[in-house]
């Protein structure tokens, strides 16, 4: 019987915006591979937190920019 002992090393991810720790670096690249995502949006890199602070950004921007554009037809 062997007592050897495996160590393996992975580095924490902070949060973009906030600096909060909340992921590590082997989770995302397993997150990307399975999702299919190519390259490195930001909000991949947000805690969750922020996450929804970024995703309601958003919604609303793409809302107003929806209703607030001019329509020349």
């Amino acid at each position: 019987m062997s007592d050897s002992v495996d160590l393996v090393y992975d580095e924490v991810i902070t949060c973009k915006m906030c600096g909060k720790p909340f992921d590590t670096r082997r989770h995302i690249m397993t997150t990307k591979v399975r999702l299919g995502i190519k390259g490195d949006p930001e909000w991949l890199y947000l805690c969750p937190d922020c996450k929804r602070y970024y995703t309601a950004k958003k919604m609303l921007e793409n809302a107003v920019g929806a209703k607030g554009a001019k329509s020349y037809v």
